[in-house]
């Protein structure tokens, strides 16, 4: 099993799952493939990971009505590829960090389950590390 995150062509999260042989994964999501159209304009996906209870995990930037600068982000779906209702709001946390401009860039699952994200945060000319460490 693989799993790919990208960007889709409406700038929505594309999340796929293929088989060994590379083939879709007719069993998760959509035919292998589910799609997160979380922001008005470009969401952009940054990394990837699988929890110890097989969820999926997506550390992104997502954008929010204008004038407001895009969000640090993380997305969770089930193993079966359908969002986490009960993480965030409907599968989406957003980690406000000073107001600007905010990117979940990477993320690691530890062995205890607890997911550590990172990222940057920018307001105005001051800009910085973003690093946070989720409980499940």
């Amino acid at each position: 099993m693989l799993l790919v995150a990208g960007r889709g062509i409406h700038a929505e999260i594309l999340l796929v799952r293929l088989n060994a042989d590379g083939s879709l994964d007719a069993g998760f999501a959509n035919n292998g493939l589910a799609r997160s159209d979380i922001g008005p304009h470009d969401d952009l996906p940054r990394a990837v990971a699988l929890q110890l209870d097989g969820k999926i995990v997506v550390a992104a930037q997502v954008s929010n009505p204008l004038p407001v600068s895009p969000s640090f982000a993380l997305l969770r779906y089930g193993s079966d590829g359908q969002p986490d209702t009960g993480f965030g709001t409907s599968g989406v946390l957003r980690v406000p960090f000073f107001g600007g401009l905010d990117s979940a860039n990477d993320l690691l699952v530890q062995p205890d389950g607890r997911v550590v994200v990172a990222g940057s945060w920018r307001s105005g000319i001051n800009a910085g590390i973003a690093l946070i460490r989720l409980i499940p």
